[in-house]
């Protein structure tokens, strides 16, 4: 069974909480979906890190993100490339913006960050993120 999130596959696990997924095993989406900074490749925020079972919550008056999984927290703001990792500050490839109402983010800081194994099939034009 596969679940649709705009244009990003969802392969989910077992587990669903009142039909919403918990955890995903393994996600494979079209690159050229989501836009992309200067060549790196921004996935929506929310729904990569609460596939991969993280909580997130926005900060509206700040612009800020937090994204809490259990082992790390990640803090991020709005139009900044500037991510803190727990107690460490990262430089993220590209700033996170928002569209259409949804906040994006680089594919490959986020997924790694929270435990995944980020796959481009460039051929294909194909990413795959899967839980480790």
């Amino acid at each position: 069974m596969m679940t649709r999130v705009n244009n990003l596959w969802i392969l989910p696990a077992m587990v669903l909480l009142a039909g919403q997924i918990a955890m995903a095993a393994s996600w494979s989406y079209n690159a050229h979906a989501f836009p992309t900074y200067n060549g790196v490749s921004l996935v929506p925020l929310r729904a990569i890190s609460e596939g991969l079972g993280a909580k997130v919550t926005y900060d509206a008056l700040n612009e800020a993100i937090t994204v809490l999984d259990g082992r790390h927290k990640i803090v991020l703001y709005l139009h900044s490339t500037i991510a803190y990792l727990d107690t460490t500050t990262e430089q993220m490839p590209a700033p996170a913006i928002m569209r259409e109402g949804k906040t994006y983010v680089p594919l490959r800081f986020l997924a790694e960050t929270l435990g995944a194994v980020v796959q481009y099939n460039d051929e294909a034009g194909q990413v795959t993120v899967t839980r480790k």
